[in-house]
């Protein structure tokens, strides 16, 4: 079994990584860490914090471009049919977290970064920018973020909600008739942090055919540290799967370990290389087997 991750943060820490000096980030730091847990496909995110503008947003994107092309071992794509399950290659997509530098002109900038291959982004991150607000607000979509979710629908770049705040989220449902995407969230049933989802927001997303990210950030499996392992996050997946279906739940890991060395993962699944653990639970049960990559392979697969 092999999983297709929805949220790694490679974009900002091979682009951090670049800048210092280093080339091959991808092999030198981290394709070995994927390949030990199980990870063949992953989409690797370009984080901006909302203070960026296009034109750095534009230089990350490139500079992750950059390293995969001299990493033989890791292969971009856009389509999740693209895949071979069979070669012992790293599949890449790409997305964009946060759309802070898209503040005019949103849809010839997101054609830009669509032919970039850009197939997954958030409006923003958790601040509040020229599109819409994130989980620090309690506004919503602009005008220009109007603009730039439909834009979206209309050129099959899936819209991540994961950072949205909740008049946000329901703002972007109500101007989309599409797939939805939380890229790394998870049931607010189970943990009351603001960056996981109601039942009814889970249900949305399974109502519109398409998939949340199990996130495996301790923070949001549970809010006391003891409770933070893979047995409560198997906890997130069961409730996801109950509200939305069994065929539009997946993961969206969320190392931070891959930029700064450490991070608030779970006990035992605190990076790439420890997601054994996790496939050997999937194994034990039948019904989520799917969740590992066949749900999130569907869903990225573009007509």
């Amino acid at each position: 079994m092999k999983l297709f991750d929805l949220h790694a943060d490679l974009g900002y820490a091979v682009a951090k990584k670049r800048k210092e000096g280093h080339s091959r980030v991808l092999s030198s730091f981290y394709t070995d860490a994927l390949r030990k847990g199980g990870i063949k496909a992953v989409f690797m995110a370009c984080w901006f914090d909302g203070s960026q503008d296009f034109e750095q947003m534009c230089a990350m994107i490139q500079a992750l471009k950059a390293d995969i092309a001299q990493c033989e071992e890791v292969k971009l794509v856009c389509d999740g049919r693209m895949i071979d399950w069979t070669d012992d290659k790293i599949y890449a997509m790409l997305s964009v977290e946060g759309m802070c530098g898209i503040d005019r002109d949103p849809e010839t900038r997101l054609d830009w970064l669509y032919a970039q291959g850009v197939r997954m982004g958030s409006l923003c991150w958790n601040e509040e920018n020229a599109l819409a607000s994130g989980t620090r607000s309690q506004k919503g979509l602009t005008p220009l973020g109007i603009r730039a979710v439909r834009h979206m629908e209309r050129i099959g770049m899936r819209i991540d909600v994961s950072h949205a705040s909740e008049r946000t989220f329901w703002d972007i449902a109500e101007h989309t008739e599409g797939i939805l995407v939380a890229s790394h969230s998870n049931a607010a049933a189970l943990c009351s942090h603001p960056r996981n989802l109601s039942d009814e927001q889970i249900r949305l997303i399974g109502r519109r055919k398409g998939i949340i990210g199990a996130t495996a950030v301790g923070a949001f499996v549970d809010g006391k540290k003891g409770y933070q392992d893979i047995g409560h996050l198997a906890r997130h997946v069961e409730r996801l799967c109950r509200c939305a279906g069994e065929a539009h739940v997946g993961f969206g890991f969320d190392f931070e370990r891959y930029y700064d060395g450490s991070g608030d993962g779970l006990r035992g699944l605190e990076g790439p290389e420890q997601c054994g653990a996790l496939i050997d639970w999937l194994k034990r049960d039948p019904r989520y087997e799917k969740t590992a990559c066949e749900n999130a392979v569907r869903i990225f697969s573009f007509e």
